[in-house]
């Protein structure tokens, strides 16, 4: 009886020598699942970008659905699926909480549209003050959509004077847009030059048919949907802008539009090139952010563009040359090393 005692004992002994001996090795690798996530005290920066251990972060895009979202949530999965990079990607209100969420840490990434962008590195309205960002890289441009229909009177920007146009909801990016395109390279007020009618796109795309308005301004991705159900219902015009109005302006948002061409037949009723101005939109961080993690970040991103190009029409003109554009907000360190790698800027 004792001896069987003793070799039950010492059995139990080495299978719990083994079990320690298992729970303590470390067999290289982790999944996000079990990985440990940083603790409140820590930040990213704290762990070094070369180590293999799951580094989890977030990012703030927009609305569910719009672009802002979707482009993020391709970025954010590539990311987390080449690198220790472990993305959370949020739904967002876009632009301007990004650029707080940014400043207060609660995001390590977060996307902005022009003028927004500029306005945070800035410090002015709605900000109270500068707020510490750089750019990643340019996503993809908006091109701004001067509409009128096809069988009106309106032929140039000038004719608009005086009349009813659509900028889009009070406060949206849209009318941030409208109001640094009119009056920073037209000099035109809300009020006094024109009546701007504070609208949604569906919204104008009715008012245009009950004749409430004589012209919209979308600042949006070509084609989007609401211009082809405006043009579905009758043939419409965009109207040019001519590219010598940025090169003759001094306001500081004004010059950092540029020319862009909305191709011919992208719409029903415009067969022919238009000449508009369009603007960026751009992955943001703070300047702070450690340079080895941005650099893979984008790395990954412009190593991977069939990838961001199935995840959205808008990364279609994707390029190193595009992305290296910063809309008057200085590129961070880590862009700056990967640009310059891949000859995108000198």
């Amino acid at each position: 009886m004792k001896k069987n005692t003793i070799i039950k004992m010492l059995s139990f002994v080495i299978a719990l020598m083994f079990l320690l001996a298992g729970c303590g090795s470390n067999s290289g690798s982790s999944s996000p699942a079990t990985a440990p996530s940083l603790s409140a005290g820590d930040s990213p920066e704290s762990t070094s970008a070369n180590n293999d251990k799951p580094v989890y972060m977030r990012m703030g895009t927009g609305g569910t659905g719009g672009v802002f979202y979707t482009f993020g949530v391709g970025a954010g999965t590539l990311v987390s699926d080449k690198t220790n990079m472990q993305f959370t990607v949020e739904s967002t209100k876009a632009s301007v909480e990004n650029m707080r969420l940014l400043t207060s840490g609660d995001i390590e990434v977060g996307l902005a549209s022009f003028p927004t962008s500029l306005k945070a590195h800035l410090g002015a309205a709605p900000f109270d003050a500068k707020q510490d960002v750089n750019v990643l890289f340019q996503m993809y441009d908006n091109p701004v959509h001067i509409i009128v229909m096809a069988d009106s009177p309106y032929q140039t920007l000038e004719d608009l004077k005086g009349k009813k146009i659509s900028i889009g909801q009070p406060g949206s990016g849209n009318a941030e847009v409208v109001y640094a395109f009119l009056e920073g390279l037209l000099g035109w007020v809300d009020g006094k030059d024109y009546k701007g009618e504070y609208l949604t796109y569906t919204e104008s795309v009715d008012a245009f048919k009950a004749g409430q308005i004589d012209a919209a301004i979308f600042d949006t991705v070509h084609p989007t949907s609401s211009v082809i159900d405006l043009a579905s219902w009758k043939p419409i015009r965009l109207l040019p802008v001519d590219k010598e109005l940025i090169e003759n302006t001094e306001n500081e948002y004004a010059k950092e539009f540029f020319p862009i061409t909305i191709p011919g037949g992208t719409y029903r009723g415009q067969d022919t090139d238009v000449q508009t101005i369009g603007h960026g939109n751009y992955m943001m961080c703070l300047s702070s952010w450690d340079e080895d993690y941005a650099y893979r970040f984008i790395k990954t991103i412009f190593e991977n563009l069939d990838h961001m190009k199935n995840v959205h029409s808008a990364a279609e003109r994707l390029t190193p040359e595009t992305g290296a554009q910063g809309g008057g907000v200085p590129l961070h360190p880590g862009a700056i090393k990967y640009f310059k790698e891949v000859g995108a800027i000198k």
